[in-house]
């Protein structure tokens, strides 16, 4: 009955530990057992060293056990912990390793010595899992409490605690090319922090029951994680997306692995006679990513190389415009661009790819951007990472000095002279203040297990692109000032509304600022708050996977822009477009009114209980079908009264012909605007 498992680095091997205290090493090609040894009690954690020369285990003999492969012995026993050795974690680069346990210790060992060589401190409860970066920067611990510990690997100085999870972290590990640090536990949740920030970049939902544990595949693109559910789950690391659900396990699953050169994974569940172990080919996965997946190894591939346009030294041009081009052997995976080390843009895979080209060498990136400068110097830098890491380049400095305002001479005249308002500002400065962020939320199924198809929001994805377009050629939002979230998971979506908010504290109340959503929404069933609800929420805990609109209205008004306005093609009762999150409560919820403040305007799809439905013909949603068609067809000359009055008619009305269901879109106006808001229009410019 195996309590943990680990592949070796060549594949080669797969061993698992125990409740018979057995460790066993198999060949993954015959499944014939190689190697078997016994320690004095359970095994809780075992690994592979960097070259496959030792085994190494932890358990509940307090004991850290190495095991030499070459000669078939037992290398070292280490003493050191006072209770169950819980976590071991392997250098990739030497033989180090750390262990983990109860009395909130982490230590680190090397072969040539008999005692601890380091000690990292700072938890006071149980640590239950351990990690050290493959770049030997860091090394990393989580306990009971929730808390996740980050040393520094030489100095074992604490660098930070970062309180990661409500409940304990039952595993964690850093990808491979040591940008990412992966956690779980028991609240469920799969967190993905930055490992040079320690920021949280996204957190996944995919299991009922506390997650124990995970991998991640060698070129950084999988998760694989297997909970108490009894579930084994494989999903995109970078989005979430769901590729692959095992068939419900008997028991709790308690370990998972990947292989680096062997198109396999493992996994082992409680009181299991045997090791599950699964070639991704005779899974039900889709043709692509099969063939992504027979494409993990270990191999060593070059970072990306990058090329810079040419900036001058000194300009009196605020906007400046930048020429990024790369080229990579594998797929580049991210990139971001700061400003005197102030992060101005981050783009993931997806919100590059339409950028990227596949070559006969590998992929090519192109990339334009306008950005506004500081006063003063400026030192611009790109970063672009692809599985193999990170690589940086700096713009060449460029110093912005202000233009000195002329004084204009006044001169005395007899002749009276009708004023002219004075002339705009340039459309490229105009447009600057113009921002959007547009969320289409449509595949809820694909990155939540428990959700079936039917939960999706129909068209959701194409709503979003479609206003998208609008935003940018009628209303002339540049696109560099579009944030796109396409299935926008909690923390996407809260990143795009915290960009949006401190751009509006630079701009304050020069900013124009325009936000769509479409997907589910819900509202709370004690304080009837509505919530919009990201692609990893299923509506039942929303306090802690939904955004409410109190949030989204405060973060976008609080530095005072000249004016918001926000489409939402959403209802809050529980109902959907085709069928609700939790549509088996079987009941429907009139949702609080969420007042607007300050200079905000929302127009909504539905009213009270009803739906916001589809338009299938038009394979749109009918809200957003209309409103679009509108801006198109006046070229956003419409006054928002009139976009308001016209939707509320025609949606009504086509909601009964289409659908034979009532839906009555409504604009909620703050009571700051007053009656000025009727004469707002959409491509009036900014000043």
């Amino acid at each position: 009955m195996p309590t943990c498992l680990s592949f070796s680095h060549d594949g080669q091997f797969l061993v698992s530990g125990g409740f018979n205290r057995k460790i066993s090493v198999f060949h993954t090609d015959n499944r014939i057992k190689e190697i078997e040894y016994k320690i004095k009690d359970v095994p809780l954690d075992i690994k592979y060293s960097f070259d496959d020369n030792y085994i190494i285990s932890g358990g509940k003999d307090k004991l850290v056990t190495v095991y030499n492969t070459q000669t078939k012995s037992i290398a070292k026993i280490f003493k050191g912990h006072k209770g169950d050795v819980t976590s071991i974690s392997a250098s990739q680069k030497e033989n180090i390793f750390v262990s983990g346990g109860k009395g909130g210790k982490v230590l680190m060992w090397d072969l040539d010595s008999d005692e601890p060589i380091k000690s990292y401190l700072g938890s006071k409860t149980e640590i239950l899992s351990v990690g050290i970066s493959p770049n030997n920067k860091y090394v990393v611990g989580g306990d009971k409490s929730g808390d996740l510990y980050i040393w520094e690997l030489e100095s074992t100085e604490l660098v930070t605690k970062v309180e990661a999870h409500k409940g304990f972290i039952r595993d964690l590990l850093f990808s491979t090319d040591s940008r990412h640090i992966v956690t779980c536990g028991d609240d469920k949740n799969i967190r993905v922090w930055n490992a040079k920030t320690f920021e949280l970049e996204n957190a996944y939902r995919f299991h009922k029951k506390w997650i124990q544990t995970i991998a991640i595949s060698p070129d950084n693109k999988y998760l694989l994680s297997g909970s108490h559910d009894g579930y084994v789950v494989l999903s995109e690391l970078s989005t979430g997306r769901i590729i692959h659900k095992s068939e419900k396990q008997k028991n709790f699953v308690l370990s998972v692995d990947f292989s680096e050169k062997r198109n396999q994974i493992a996994s082992t569940t409680l009181n299991a006679k045997r090791v599950n172990v699964w070639d991704v080919s005779g899974l039900n996965i889709n043709h692509e990513d099969v063939a992504m997946m027979k494409n993990m190894s270990s191999k060593v591939y070059a970072l990306p190389n990058i090329g810079l346009n040419a900036l001058p030294s000194t300009t009196d041009k605020q906007i400046v415009q930048l020429h990024i081009s790369s080229t990579s052997e594998i797929p580049i995976v991210s990139l971001s661009i700061s400003n005197n080390s102030q992060n101005l843009f981050e783009y993931n895979e997806m919100e590059i790819e339409k950028s990227v080209t596949k070559t006969e060498n590998g992929y090519s990136l192109q990339l334009d951007k306008s950005i506004l400068l500081n006063d003063g110097l400026n030192k611009i830098s790109v970063t672009i990472a692809n599985a193999s890491g990170l690589q940086i380049a700096n713009f060449t400095p460029i110093n912005y000095v202000k233009p000195m305002s002329r004084a204009v001479p006044v001169v005395a005249t007899t002749t009276s002279v009708s004023a002219k308002p004075a002339a705009a500002p340039p459309s490229s400065t105009n447009s600057l203040y113009k921002w959007a962020l547009v969320i289409g939320n449509e595949h809820y199924s694909q990155y939540q297990t428990e959700i079936e198809s039917e939960a999706d929001v129909l068209y959701a994805s194409n709503d979003a692109k479609v206003f998208k377009e609008v935003a940018k050629k009628v209303i002339g939002i540049p696109e560099e000032n579009i944030i796109y979230i396409e299935n926008g998971t909690y923390i996407k979506m809260r990143r795009g509304l915290s960009k949006l908010s401190k751009v509006s504290a630079m701009l304050k109340n020069k900013m124009e600022i325009y936000v769509y959503y479409a997907g589910h929404g819900y509202p709370d069933e004690e304080t009837k708050e509505p919530y919009l609800i990201p692609i990893d929420g299923n509506g039942t805990e929303l306090e802690f996977e939904g955004i409410s609109l109190k949030k989204v209205y405060s973060m976008l008004t609080q530095h005072n822009p000249k004016k918001v306005t926000i489409f939402i093609d959403a209802c809050f009762s529980g109902g959907a477009r085709q069928s609700g999150l939790v549509e088996a409560r079987g009941f429907k919820v009139v949702p609080k009114k969420q007042q607007a403040s300050k200079n905000l305007v929302v127009f909504t799809a539905s009213s009270g209980k009803e739906s916001s439905l589809p338009y299938k013909d038009k394979e749109h949603g009918l809200f957003t079908y209309y409103l679009t068609e509108k801006i198109r067809e006046t070229n956003g000359d419409i006054s928002y009264y009139e976009l308001s009055e016209y939707l509320k008619e025609v949606v009504g009305i086509r909601s009964i012909t289409v659908n034979n269901k009532p839906q009555t879109p409504q604009t909620n106006v703050s009571p700051e605007v007053g009656e000025t808001w009727k004469t707002w229009r959409l491509n009036e410019n900014s000043e």
